[in-house]
């Protein structure tokens, strides 16, 4: 069993929708149709209306691993799972996170290749908007057309732990 696998059976228990996103091939390239020419190998929805496919079926989810290309997975942010993301990328994003004291707030924390994440309970309140931007810091909101999500990484990388 896949450390993706893993993840998505435990996401799915917690009743968080996710989605199928694009895998990456043992040589590193994208198990999309571009292949080595995707500039996002691994971290794209592989359906165009993602929003409107995101699941907590196990059988569903199952399915997503019968074939030689493992897909990563997406979690879904917005009122679909109760989930918002805030990111930070760089010292600008992380000082912003700092300054309004976000990252004393116990919540579920990870870290993923550019930098750390924390999840928080959405709000019907906050704006209706995929991603908000301030100081350099990503709120992934998931409201309106676009939506929000985040992919977990060939290492099962939206592993939370609680600070």
């Amino acid at each position: 069993m896949s450390a993706i696998f893993s993840s998505a059976a435990e996401y799915a228990a917690m009743g968080f929708p996710l989605i199928r996103v694009a895998g990456v091939r043992p040589d590193g390239t994208c198990s999309c149709h571009l292949g080595a020419a995707c500039a996002t190998p691994g971290k794209h929805p592989v359906h165009r209306a993602w929003q409107a496919n995101s699941t907590t079926s196990e059988d569903i989810i199952a399915s997503w691993f019968d074939d030689e290309n493992e897909p990563n997975i997406g979690l879904v942010f917005g009122s679909v799972s109760g989930l918002i993301d805030t990111e930070w990328d760089g010292p600008e994003a992380k000082a912003t996170a700092e300054k309004y004291g976000l990252l004393k707030i116990p919540t579920p924390t990870y870290e993923s290749s550019r930098g750390g994440h924390k999840l928080w309970k959405y709000d019907p309140r906050l704006p209706v908007k995929a991603v908000e931007k301030i100081g350099g810091l990503e709120v992934r909101i998931g409201g309106g057309e676009r939506g929000a999500m985040k992919s977990c990484n060939k290492k099962g990388g939206l592993r939370a732990r609680l600070e």
